[in-house]
């Protein structure tokens, strides 16, 4: 269920999103983000790209694959 909310939060912002600002927004711990992240991106719902600022820092971005999973659950709900 965490990974839903994760791909969810990354497809309805209007920015890419951090590690840090995702586990802020669902209240997670680091952790827990990282593991989400690392289960969508093994999914191929998800990818990280390097921050144009922050060389520790990764963005997510949503797949053309997690777009389609996200359009197909609205039609659902």
């Amino acid at each position: 269920m965490r990974q839903l909310a994760v791909l969810l939060i990354c497809h309805t912002s209007s920015r890419r999103e951090t590690m840090t600002t995702l586990s802020e927004k669902l209240g997670l711990r680091a952790q827990a983000a990282h593991y989400s992240i690392n289960r969508l991106t093994g999914a191929a719902l998800v990818r990280r790209l390097p921050h144009p600022s922050d060389k520790r820092a990764s963005l997510i971005q949503v797949t053309q694959n997690g777009r389609a999973l996200c359009r197909r659950l609205r039609q659902t709900i």
